[in-house]
């Protein structure tokens, strides 16, 4: 899965950048509830990531990772 997804993402990014893609996308709703949903769901697994870390420099390092990286 790990491979698959760096693959994908390699791919993807030599094809066109992210912010290219976005100042494209951005205009389908589609695009925007698919962000959404994929930055609604890491926050879900954030908040129990921070429920579970004891100090504020994990949770931190914790939320920039998921946000950063995503599913990779």
């Amino acid at each position: 899965i790990f491979a698959a997804m760096i693959a994908v993402t390699v791919t993807a990014s030599l094809e066109r950048g992210v912010l290219t893609a976005l100042a494209d996308l951005w205009s389908d709703a589609w695009f925007r509830a698919t962000l959404a949903d994929a930055y609604f769901g890491f926050l879900t697994f954030y908040c129990w990531v921070a429920y579970r870390e004891n100090g504020w420099t994990g949770r931190i390092v914790w939320l920039l990772a998921i946000l950063c990286l995503g599913n990779i």
